[in-house]
């Protein structure tokens, strides 16, 4: 079950051979984000150009479920002035399926990451749909100043509090 057909080792990794023979690991099965068009979009790609930006520190490159197609989404951490200027440098050094459709600024001092320092994707995808606070964000206290008045003040949970949340609640 570990080994494919041609006697390869299942990693979860996606690569292509040139004209050469060469091996080239494109990115992950499971963060590969296809889209509406059938085109494969390799978020480590666009992450790799968001990075080389002024400002940002990391990003993390989402397929973002919205009406009845996936949008690429750019979560953006760091000292970003302005990110829709950006997203258009960025887009204009990617091929037109990879282009940036979507972003947000990560409103946490750190992505939520795995133990050897990878952003868990799965939990800013999460937060992105629900709005929740990811659990390693509350264990920084990188939380937002707010929540985290909010949090002390009602002596509720850092993960109760929402955007939505009001003082009464």
């Amino acid at each position: 079950e570990l080994f494919d057909e041609e006697g390869w080792l299942r990693t979860g990794d996606i690569g292509s051979r040139d004209e050469k023979g060469y091996l080239y690991i494109r990115g992950r099965k499971k963060i590969m984000i296809l889209t509406g068009a059938g085109q494969n979009v390799y978020p480590e790609d666009i992450e790799a150009e968001l990075n080389r930006e002024p400002g940002v520190q990391d990003s993390a490159v989402v397929g973002l479920q919205e009406a009845d197609r996936i949008k690429i989404h750019a979560v953006l951490l760091g000292d970003i002035s302005n990110a829709k200027e950006l997203v258009a440098r960025v887009n204009s050094r990617l091929a037109g399926f990879q282009k940036i459709q979507s972003w947000s600024l990560w409103p946490f001092q750190d992505f939520p990451r795995t133990i050897i320092r990878k952003v868990k994707r799965y939990e800013v995808l999460d937060f992105l749909r629900k709005d929740r606070v990811p659990e390693a964000a509350e264990e920084q206290g990188g939380a937002p100043i707010l929540w985290r008045i909010l949090a002390e003040v009602s002596e509720k949970a850092l993960s109760l509090i929402r955007k939505e949340t009001t003082i009464q609640d």
